[in-house]
């Protein structure tokens, strides 16, 4: 594979590239207006206690059922109770559920005026229901205490988000937002989001602790926005560099 046309791998890399000049406002834009969402920095002198505190309050909410009843192995539960969820619907691969039971089945883009009917979302004009998908299953079903914290905080199992990232997730995804907008007949977290965005912040300021022994943290990494830029970065060098227009070697299919 001489010729880099023949490549589907450079072609791919380019493809990206050609779009990158539209994906890195998009990217900025996913952070905040203007991409102006700021991460809270890990102080130079953490409170671990404060941190501990924070968490405390953090666990209230995600042990609540508009956090806990997608945060699960397989099936959603529903309700203020957390009952199996009827229909039996499963997560699915990308986490909208299995043919012909798929969220948007049920949920479209805006929650019912009938209390307890199927609750939307608007993502994009489209439903935008959803649990984490397969492959990163974020549950913490059973979970409280350090435990949960270490589930939420580690990257292998909260989707990759470092804590800037985490913050940036609860602060401004509208699907965490949703769970303080649930529709009628529904109950409200147990803190108001304001409050709770606050607690995440005093977390990650005292160094996001999740017991009393472990080191706390001394950073909280990037955000999405950053980590979306810098591989573009790096593409562009690798793409740049002709590394990818050559192999190694060819093969004809013979054996040695």
């Amino acid at each position: 594979m001489k010729h880099d046309a023949r490549n589907p791998l450079v072609a791919a890399i380019r493809q990206l590239l050609a779009g990158s000049v539209l994906t890195l406002p998009v990217l900025a834009f996913a952070a905040g207006p203007g991409g102006s969402f700021q991460p809270t920095q890990v102080s130079a002198t953490p409170d671990r206690n404060a941190g501990l505190q924070a968490f405390a309050q953090i666990e209230r909410v995600l042990l609540h059922a508009r956090c806990l009843n997608c945060h699960v192995p397989d099936g959603p539960l529903q309700g203020d109770a957390k009952r199996v969820h009827f229909p039996p619907v499963q997560r699915g691969t990308d986490g909208k559920g299995v043919p012909p039971l798929q969220c948007a089945t049920c949920h479209g883009t805006q929650n019912s005026p009938l209390a307890h009917a199927p609750p939307g979302l608007d993502t994009n004009g489209q439903p935008g229901w959803h649990m984490p998908p397969a492959k990163m299953k974020m549950s913490w079903l059973g979970l409280s205490g350090p435990a949960l914290c270490k589930v939420f905080r580690d990257t292998r199992t909260n989707g990759g988000r470092s804590l800037a990232m985490l913050e940036e997730h609860m602060v401004t995804d509208h699907l965490v937002a949703w769970g303080w907008q649930p529709g009628p007949g529904r109950e409200l977290p147990p803190l108001d989001k304001p409050a709770f965005d606050e607690q995440v912040r005093q977390w990650i300021r005292n160094g996001a602790p999740c017991d009393t022994r472990e080191p706390l943290r001394t950073s909280a990494g990037p955000t999405r926005a950053a980590a979306d830029e810098a591989l573009l970065k790096n593409l562009r060098a690798i793409a740049g560099s002709g590394a990818l227009t050559q192999t190694k070697g060819t093969s004809n299919g013979s054996q040695p």
